[in-house]
């Protein structure tokens, strides 16, 4: 296997996992994540405690990637994330399957940068409750 495909399939799982640790590790130490839905950047650290707050909230969290595309910087992933929103506060639980896109940069096997598209009005059902 490619080592970007190896890098893609690993970052995934364990961000699918809730693999903190794991996912921390994959990215370089100057490394940056911007998200579309804020709009701002944010150190590796910080994108990893956003991570962290959507497996609290989160029932199940699960990855379904459509394709990754190796590129001359790195990789760009399309996937669904799907998510189930626990039952609470008289809410039932809810699924939730948000098509999204990561266009990440890769510099000596670690990720240096990582944009994510997703539509943030899919997303908000899991940050509303």
């Amino acid at each position: 296997m490619d080592p970007i495909e190896r890098l893609a399939r690993d970052f995934i799982t364990a961000t699918g996992a809730g693999d903190l640790e794991a996912v921390a590790a994959m990215y370089a130490p100057d490394a940056v994540i911007w998200i579309n839905a804020t709009g701002t950047e944010m150190a590796a650290a910080d994108g990893v405690a956003v991570l962290a707050s959507l497996h609290r909230r989160a029932a199940a969290v699960r990855y379904e990637v459509l394709e990754v595309i190796p590129t001359a910087r790195g990789y760009v992933q399309r996937h669904v994330l799907h998510v189930t929103v626990p039952a609470r506060d008289g809410h039932p639980a809810q699924d939730l399957a948000v098509p999204a896109c990561l266009v990440v940069r890769v510099q000596d096997g670690l990720i240096t940068r990582l944009d994510e598209y997703l539509d943030s009005g899919q997303i908000a059902p899991l940050f509303a409750r």
